[in-house]
């Protein structure tokens, strides 16, 4: 453990100030109004406020180290003022001294870092004389099949600063578990409007120039890239921007319910063209966290521009009846809503043909054994020296057994990138043929949340639930866990016990106390408290039973893919026995095991806690009863406006609509008010969380440039999305 907890240390140690703002502001725009938490370390505590509106607080937790050996040595660190467009950037530097230590230190330091924007600065692209593209293409445009570089990039295309300038050529190969496995992909090909900074500083512009807030927050204003392309060569125009807005995310007949991503209390922006490249979405009240929602968006419905030349074939309202009644016929279906579903929300997976903004296009049909992704000719992206990119020509999934399969493929060194279903327990491992397999490992610190969460159904049908139902029996089952072993056991030692919450500084995190309620280990505490649930009474080999008489039996289920959630799941149904309860864990497919519970046919579902700290910007955020994750029958009820499922108690019902109004709230409210949400969740344990703060492995190959050495891992910033995969290259 000393060897990962001293990579650990290494790693986080190298986040500064000047990694946190510099790179955001050479991304192109930092844009949050809610300040976001980084995890770094570092030997100092100061507070640095430069002229303007940036202001940085460092926040540093130390530990005692015996007989250090001390080795001064200077750092330059970088801090950057916020400054107006037209001015230049203005650099401070300061020099900082660290220590280094004979030996790696056993305990992970916690220092918190909160970074706060409050307005959006721009600053202006390189100007760049002439540009580039691979040769490839250009053998392409030879033969006069494909217009040159400079008709295919838009007239402002975007601007990607790299740490090296790459080479083009070779193809990344990668492995994937099956349909359900869509993310594997989605992670590394997005182009949603914005993308979030490799440090989750802050939401950058990338499919559109840039945007303006007005209107008390109210108001979204959108400059489009004037001769971006889709990928069949079609021209990105205005009317693709509406007819996403107006015909699909806001047609009830596609999409009954708008998402809380892209709407404000159940109520979506209203949609307005300003000029041929300009546009408006104005919510009915302020939506102060549209922002930090916008790189989330760019998959399904959630498009803020769709191929209208395409699209409009499969539409009820654009298509001749004759044409929609064919395609439906020949899909087996039997309304055209459903025949859009199919063809245009299900890209990638349905309809390989529908032009995309993508970086790379799928060629074969996700699910085959093998798929296929080449380089779009037309993407819209450059480096700083006028290189189209992506670098890399193609990227091969190949299909896997399971995540064993996996992992030896990366042991052995034939995925050039890959952290997807690594599982942190084979880090030595990794670690011991990194040399024969030429790879090195990248440790990515994750930002909140908890990795295994077990979910108590409070629909269950059977007598188990009416224990569900109580606070108690949830409290004893958590302190019943031995959750500093399980650390040990699987995840290293270098994760940390503790609640579903956000990062400690986080402005959304409760409290200190809240990381640990109803979290330490005390069996004894465990068999009193389920002795007065009424589960005093036990059968012959020890287990308790329910007042019908029944032995207490609880299965958890869970989907493949993520090894450490059954090797967690294991030692917690051992836990539980030492405490008269029997549990079982089976594990399945991701799409079966989703299936299964949201038809309310699961008891315990083994589910991750990944949106902590987004908890008003985010689709699906878990700590919102309607997500599902607590009881698939209430999110039933609140989807069907009480028509179907199950009425939530009133509290649930009060949380729900918190919600929905936290979006609207200034920031000092909704920070209060999202406390509150985690502070229920930490006290009535509905899920009892086991660890958080994991580190995430990802097998790079050495032969890969550009790949971030540090960044962080997590849902809503679509990891490793936020490392850039565009400049990821091969160096020989």
């Amino acid at each position: 453990m000393n060897i990962v907890c001293g990579i650990l240390h290494s790693r986080m140690a190298t986040f500064g100030v000047g990694l946190v703002l510099s790179l955001a502001l050479a991304l192109a725009v930092a844009c949050s109004s809610d300040p976001e938490t980084i995890v770094v370390e570092k030997e100092v505590v100061r507070t640095v406020e430069v002229p303007g509106e940036t202001v940085v607080k460092e926040v540093v937790k130390t530990v005692e180290v015996e007989k250090p050996v001390v080795v001064e040595k200077e750092v330059v660190r970088e801090v950057v003022k916020t400054v107006e467009v037209e001015k230049p950037i203005e650099v401070v530097r300061e020099v900082v001294k660290t220590v280094e230590v004979e030996k790696p230190v056993e305990v992970i330091r916690e220092v918190v870092k909160t970074v706060e924007v409050v307005k959006t600065v721009e600053v202006a692209a390189p100007e760049i004389m002439a540009y580039s593209e691979s040769p490839a293409l250009a053998q392409q445009v030879a033969a006069g099949l494909l217009p040159p570089v400079e008709e295919r990039l838009p007239d402002e295309p975007w601007v990607i600063p790299t740490q090296e300038i790459g080479k083009y050529g070779g193809t990344l190969h990668r492995a994937y578990l099956g349909y359900s496995d869509i993310w594997n992909w989605l992670r590394l090909s997005r182009a949603p409007v914005a993308r979030w900074t490799t440090d989750g500083a802050g939401a950058i512009p990338s499919a559109v120039k840039r945007w303006e807030i007005s209107d008390g927050g109210k108001k979204f204003t959108f400059h489009m890239r004037k001769g971006m392309r889709w990928s069949d060569g079609e021209p990105v125009t205005m009317e693709d921007a509406r007819f996403a807005w107006e015909d699909v995310i806001g047609n009830d007949e596609i999409n009954p319910s708008p998402s809380p991503l892209v709407s404000v209390e159940g109520q979506l922006p209203e949609f307005e063209v300003v000029d041929d490249w300009t546009f408006s979405l104005t919510f009915h009240k302020p939506n102060y966290t549209f922002v930090k929602a916008l790189p989330q968006a760019g998959f399904g419905w959630i498009r803020f521009f769709l191929p209208s030349h395409w699209a409009k074939q499969f539409h009820g309202d654009y298509a001749d009846a004759s044409s929609l009644t064919a395609l439906m016929t020949a899909d087996d279906l039997d309304t055209w809503p459903d025949l859009f579903d199919r063809h245009v929300n299900g890209y990638y997976r349905e309809d390989v043909n529908q032009p995309t903004l993508h970086p790379w296009i799928m060629r074969g049909k996700w699910g085959d054994s093998r798929v296929v992704a080449e380089r779009n000719p037309y993407f819209w992206a450059v480096d700083t020296a006028g290189n189209q990119l992506p670098y890399i020509d193609r990227l091969i999934y190949d299909l896997a057994e399971n995540g064993e399969v996996i992992q030896l493929r990366a042991i052995a060194g034939e995925l050039e990138v890959q952290g997807r279903h690594i599982k942190l327990t084979s880090y030595p491992t990794l670690q011991e043929n990194r040399d024969k397999g030429d790879y090195s490992v990248k440790l990515w610190p994750e930002y909140g949340g908890s990795n295994v969460v077990l979910w108590f159904n409070q629909t269950w049908r059977g007598p188990e639930v009416e224990y569900f139902k109580n606070v108690d029996f949830r409290r004893a089952l958590s302190v019943a866990v031995d959750r500093n072993t399980i650390n040990e056991v699987s995840f290293l030692g270098v994760a940390t016990p503790r609640n579903y919450m956000p990062s400690p500084g986080h402005p959304h995190h409760p409290g200190p106390q809240y990381d640990t309620l109803w979290t330490q280990y005390d069996p004894e505490m465990a068999n009193q408290m389920l002795d007065a649930a009424g589960l005093g009474r036990k059968d012959s080999e020890g287990f308790r039973l329910m007042a019908n008489g029944d032995r207490m039996s609880l299965s958890i289920i869970m989907f493949e893919g993520y090894a450490d959630w059954a090797d967690a799941t294991e030692q917690v149904i051992a836990d539980w026995e030492k405490v008269g309860i029997h549990a079982t864990m089976r594990v399945g497919t991701r799409s079966n095991i989703g299936q299964e519970w949201q038809a309310n046919e699961g008891m315990i579902y083994n589910h991750p806690m990944d949106t902590a700290g987004f908890t008003f910007a985010e689709a699906g955020p878990k700590t919102a009863f309607a997500y599902g994750l607590v009881s698939p029958l209430w999110r039933e009820w609140f989807n069907s406006d009480g028509e179907e499922g199950v009425r939530p108690p009133d509290k649930i019902i009060e949380i729900h609509e918190q919600h929905e109004v936290g979006p609207t709230l200034p920031i000092e409210e909704s920070n209060a008010l999202a406390k509150s949400i985690y502070q229920y969740h930490a006290e009535n344990q509905y899920g009892i969380s086991l660890i958080g703060l994991r580190p995430e492995p990802f097998v790079v190959s050495n032969r890969i440039g550009n790949f971030p050495e540090e960044a962080f891992v997590f849902w809503p910033l679509r990891s490793p999305n936020n490392g850039f995969p565009e400049t990821w290259f091969f160096r020989r």
